[in-house]
């Protein structure tokens, strides 16, 4: 506010005008004092402070009518980000999610409809584990040979851990079974 009054300044009868002060002071929090955490969009880089800019593309899991099923696991990496170090974040997509979505895309391919979390019960994961059991590896020393065990557990463990995400933060849209 502009001050002071005409009366010492050396100018009589000269009367300062001021304006109202505004507040421009940013509510960040709603009322509730809930903070809110806006996802991303499809793609998105997570800075980690062991391994750098660490970038993740939902845009390929998106095809074939899995848009909500993709948006999900997008926020669940990008719920789990200030859990875990980058390269595990980073593994929940190559060693779990892509599996994931192989075996969704044979589902597809087989007449299956899992789009959505709901659609993901016990029933589908039993489904996943066996499907896991038939893979064989594509590349490297075990080409042609089965999944591991432990490259096994490691999907399963990596997808479980979205899907616990998922429940913790989006139980509405989540298979009761």
């Amino acid at each position: 506010v502009c001050g002071g009054n005409a009366q010492g300044d050396g100018r009589q009868g000269v009367r300062m005008i001021g304006r109202k002060r505004v507040s421009r002071k940013l509510e960040v929090s709603p009322a509730s004092g809930e903070v809110i955490d806006i996802t991303p969009s499809w793609a998105f880089t997570v800075n980690c402070q062991h391994h750098g800019d660490m970038r993740f593309d939902f845009e390929p899991l998106r095809s074939k009518g899995l848009d909500l099923l993709a948006g999900q696991m997008r926020d669940a990496i990008w719920s789990l980000r200030h859990q875990v170090v980058g390269s595990t974040l980073h593994s929940y997509m190559t060693a779990g999610l892509t599996p994931f979505w192989r075996f969704l895309d044979d589902q597809i391919a087989k007449g299956s409809s899992i789009s959505r979390l709901a659609d993901i019960d016990a029933a589908t994961i039993r489904q996943f584990l066996s499907w896991m059991e038939l893979q064989v590896t594509v590349k490297g020393k075990s080409k042609g040979k089965p999944w591991s065990a432990s490259s096994r557990k490691s999907a399963y463990d990596r997808v479980k851990t979205l899907l616990v995400n998922r429940q913790k933060y989006a139980a509405a849209e989540t298979s009761p079974a």
